[in-house]
């Protein structure tokens, strides 16, 4: 897992729809500590290719 600063990336609508286009699942798991939310990962599983 690589994670990155969210101030870094901006996802717009436009953002979304490329997502969409190679992406067949996705979430967002919450990440705690012994009691708190201490943050969030995003996970996806990518399209396999359709090119040979």
């Amino acid at each position: 897992m690589v994670n990155y600063p969210a101030e870094r990336y901006e996802f717009t609508a436009t953002t979304a729809r490329v997502a969409r286009e190679f992406v067949t699942a996705s979430g967002v798991t919450l990440v705690w500590d012994d009691l708190h939310v201490v943050g969030k990962q995003v996970w996806f599983e990518l399209r396999e290719s359709s090119h040979a």
